[in-house]
């Protein structure tokens, strides 16, 4: 889950959107987002409005955060 959370803030940083801006566009509370951003634990409903916020579809989302992973235990 923690490559999740690296892949949302690697999109932020990419669309120039703050946490503030997408927990608004999202309607995920400001404080529950930087917990999961950090920790993990997102509904897929949450991550439905995420997806949503970012201009971006669910599975491309997805599909990064899998690459991610993938890299990642390959240079273990």
């Amino acid at each position: 889950m923690k490559h999740l959370g690296v892949v949302l803030k690697q999109l932020l940083i990419e669309q120039e959107m703050s946490q503030t801006a997408l927990a608004e566009e999202s309607d995920v509370p400001r404080n529950t987002l930087n917990r999961k951003l950090n920790v993990g634990g997102f509904t897929y409903d949450e991550l439905t409005r995420i997806a949503d916020a970012l201009g971006m579809k669910l599975s491309t989302i997805i599909e990064r955060t899998e690459a991610l992973a993938a890299r990642k235990e390959q240079d273990q």
